[in-house]
């Protein structure tokens, strides 16, 4: 009998602080999907993390690394 399994896991990314980790943690995981439990959770943490690296002055690649890690 085939079971269809999920494993919930909290991320704590405030240490996170450069590009470079977050370029580091998804290219070693490209295989992990992240997601939130809440809408109000995931928009949270999307505003954060973007008011944090400063999105708006980002280059186009550093964007996209930033979009590439947002919950789905």
């Amino acid at each position: 009998m085939a079971g269809c399994w999920e494993l919930i896991i909290r991320m704590d990314d405030s240490q996170t602080t450069s590009l470079e980790q977050i370029r580091a943690l998804v290219d070693a995981n490209r295989a992990v999907r992240f997601a939130g439990q809440r809408r109000e959770e995931i928009y949270a943490w999307v505003e954060k993390t973007l008011v944090r690296h400063e999105y708006a002055g980002l280059r186009k690649p550093d964007k996209g690394i930033l979009r590439s890690t947002s919950p789905r």
